[in-house]
């Protein structure tokens, strides 16, 4: 299976799933932005291997580091899942005949606090990814992508589509 096809799998998602995937996002909150790349590069060898993986958000993946290369190796692997997922949601934000009312929805996330923003986004990544991806892949959404963008939201996220993540 390729990455991106493990990056984009999605799996049925209830409430207690959900609130699961919050909790794993806010924990991973604490983490810099390089650590939640790497993270994101370890679930995905870790999802690889086995796809039930798919379905823990807060999985713990350490034995996947020893089988990739360490430091940038990992961090280019999350970079990029992660420019996967942000164009996805950029497209679903930005684009076709929704994109106003989802992008009123997406900029009234900026005056929410870090873990209401991180649910909100968690929200909106589960129909494109699956809830191991979907923790840390929010908490770097909102960071990079959403906190500094209310005001002219969709342009400033295309302008940062275009720059590298770390």
């Amino acid at each position: 299976m390729s990455t991106d096809k493990i990056a984009l799998t999605t799996i049925e998602v209830n409430d207690a799933l959900k609130a699961e995937t919050d909790a794993a996002g806010l924990k991973m909150s604490k983490k810099d932005t390089a650590n939640l790349l790497e993270e994101i590069a370890r679930r995905e060898a870790a999802a690889e291997k086995d796809a039930a993986v798919l379905a823990i958000p807060s999985v713990d993946s350490p034995y996947a580091t020893a089988e990739l290369a360490l430091g940038d190796d990992l961090k280019e692997i999350g970079d990029r899942l992660i420019k996967l997922w942000v164009r996805k949601l950029h497209g679903v934000i930005c684009g076709g005949s929704s994109s106003e009312e989802s992008r009123k929805k997406i900029a009234s996330f900026a005056s929410l606090d870090d873990a209401a923003a991180i649910a909100a986004v968690t929200a909106l990544l589960l129909p494109i990814t699956s809830p191991v991806f979907a923790a840390p892949a929010a908490v770097i959404i909102v960071r990079e992508f959403l906190g500094p963008a209310a005001e002219e939201l969709c342009d400033f996220w295309a302008e940062k589509l275009k720059l590298p993540l770390a």
